[in-house]
């Protein structure tokens, strides 16, 4: 299980993912996990977010509801830091 990779992660109950394709990438999490034999149950709240330079690829819904502009405590952040 990833989140408990490091002991420090064991207890992590919401992780935001930053990640140009995200709102794609979630689409049957849930199902792949399982197939690997993991339980989602298990595994943290993902919210999986799209950074701000990417949004204007996104259509209307997908720009917001996917975007760290409108998410507590993702606002101060553009998301792009992975790829720098």
């Amino acid at each position: 299980m990833i989140a408990c990779i490091s002991p420090r992660y064991c207890n992590l109950r919401l992780l935001m993912e930053s990640y140009d394709v995200a709102c794609k990438y979630g689409i049957n999490w849930t199902q792949r996990i399982a197939a690997l034999g993991e339980s989602p149950e298990q595994w943290p709240q993902i919210l999986r977010l799209i950074p701000k330079w990417h949004e204007n690829a996104h259509t209307g819904p997908c720009r917001t509801l996917n975007s760290f502009r409108y998410m507590p405590g993702g606002a101060d952040t553009d998301g792009e830091l992975p790829e720098r």
